[in-house]
């Protein structure tokens, strides 16, 4: 599940056929706040994906640290390609 999440945030929304509403905006970001926006694009990606949802996210060195939560359980991956 931890994969898919990551996929659906990575792809670029609009961009992938079939469907129109995979994916995110978040590469798309060029406005500050950077989190909140980040947070709010990650999840309406992962709206599709049952228990799964974006709680945290924090800039990092080298991208963007995301905190998940997949069944109750917090998860942290780091995005350096966004």
């Amino acid at each position: 599940m931890l994969g898919r999440a990551i996929l659906n945030i990575k792809a670029r929304r609009r961009k992938f056929y079939p469907n129109k509403n995979f994916g995110s905006f978040i590469k798309d970001i060029n406005t500050e706040p950077y989190e909140q926006w980040a947070l709010a694009f990650a999840n309406q990606a992962l709206d599709g994906l049952d228990g799964v949802y974006a709680v945290g996210v924090r800039s990092a060195q080298d991208g963007t640290v995301l905190k998940l939560m997949i069944n109750r359980r917090e998860y942290e991956v780091e995005l350096s390609d966004i």
